[in-house]
């Protein structure tokens, strides 16, 4: 590439290209655009047969050509297959989960991260980040992004954030309405019964017209209330940092802002957490907040851990302060041996694993491969890049 560059006789067009630092993508559209605004001749020059044949154009003293993504995971890890149908103009430069094993050439030319759920990010990422002065796009293979938001990265301006959305949805779908049915249904008391063999022919409850409130109505959230709604006809109360996003959106019946929490959570008969971990949510679920809680409501949370005060829910359910929880996230992962959480008979608890199938963490590697083309083709990644200052 640098060769033709060099040799071309269109001096206009080289000048441009190394002002400018364009990357020019194999559009040519776009390329087409380019020349006639700079006011230069196409014909029979080499450069444009240049521009048709390349997929990605770096001018002279820019980063590498070319998308070269460094793998932070498992070799061995199968959910990355997907990444042996790279398109042309992307490249794998190492996969590895050992930063010290990681050359410092490679390390020069990647100018993207794939953050898997195996490559132990959160670690990894600070220990190699100021060794890649080309890095430009950073993916997470999780919809959560928190434990990767290093101060270094968060700054970043340069450095671009994209994330799985929307890829884990159908699976934590799933869960929280069996989470909502095992309380419905009593299945602590079935299980128990048939320990005991007892036949106890007792009223079940349906999820049918209860209220399910939900707190992070995002991406997640939203998928979660809209099957609440489409299939059980509940009805949608939400809360979210702009309530005016949601405004006619056919889902939620209701949409408060952060400061009208106590007055939502009195009217749920299920409260769903959703929410990302961020300064301004860490312990948004606290003493105060289960109080405002009716005794007969449950509370369910697959967002992060630390946005609910662990030991404010244990007094809570050991009070009988609200009917029930599902926990799938906590505040420390694992959860230790000596966590009251464990005693509680009123509370289903998950080992981080609602969204974690086979699957799923495949299709986020294809979800990650599709962006690639993208990035190649010069189209824009969409509503996946993360606002680094929000945390989502």
């Amino acid at each position: 590439g640098k060769r033709v560059f060099q040799r071309s006789r269109n001096a206009p067009l080289r000048s441009l290209m190394a002002r400018t630092g364009f990357r020019v993508q194999r559009n040519l559209l776009f390329a087409s655009s380019l020349v006639r605004k700079a006011g230069i001749r196409t014909g029979g020059g080499c450069c444009l047969a240049f521009l048709r044949s390349s997929r990605r154009f770096v001018a002279m003293g820019t980063q590498p050509a070319g998308l070269s993504i460094l793998v932070l995971g498992d070799k061995n890890d199968t959910s990355l297959e997907p990444l042996k149908q790279l398109p042309d103009g992307a490249s794998i430069v190492a996969v590895e989960n050992n930063p010290d094993s990681i050359e410092d050439s490679v390390l020069e030319r990647a100018t993207c991260v794939y953050a898997s759920c195996k490559g132990k990010v959160g670690v990894n990422l600070p220990k190699i980040y100021s060794k890649m002065p080309n890095l430009t796009w950073v993916h997470s293979q999780t919809a959560g992004v928190d434990t990767i938001m290093f101060p270094e990265f968060a700054n970043d301006e340069k450095v671009t954030l994209t994330n799985a959305k929307s890829v884990y949805n159908k699976s934590l779908v799933e869960y929280v309405i069996f989470a909502m049915m095992y309380f419905a249904k009593d299945c602590q008391r079935l299980l128990r019964n048939q320990r005991n063999r007892t036949w106890d022919a007792f009223f079940i409850e349906m999820i049918r017209h209860k209220t399910l409130g939900v707190v992070g109505y995002g991406d997640i959230g939203r998928d979660c209330a809209r099957t609440a709604k489409q299939a059980f006809n509940m009805k949608i109360v939400a809360l979210r940092r702009r309530p005016s996003l949601s405004d006619g959106d056919g889902i939620a019946d209701e949409v408060y802002g952060p400061d009208q929490l106590h007055e939502m959570l009195g009217k749920c008969d299920y409260v769903l957490c959703a929410a990302p971990l961020t300064r301004a949510t860490k312990h948004f679920f606290n003493a105060d907040a289960f109080s405002a809680m009716k005794k007969s409501t449950v509370f369910l949370n697959i967002g992060r851990g630390p946005v609910c005060q662990e030991a404010a829910l244990v007094d809570a359910l050991a009070s009988g302060a609200i009917r029930g929880a599902a926990l799938d996230v906590f505040e420390k992962e694992p959860l230790s041996k000596e966590s009251k959480l464990w005693e509680l008979e009123n509370l289903l608890l998950s080992p981080h694993n609602a969204d974690l199938t086979e699957l799923c963490r495949v299709e986020a590697t294809e979800h990650f491969l599709e962006l690639i083309q993208k990035s190649v083709a010069g189209e824009p990644l969409g509503n996946v890049i993360v606002d680094k200052k929000a945390g989502y």
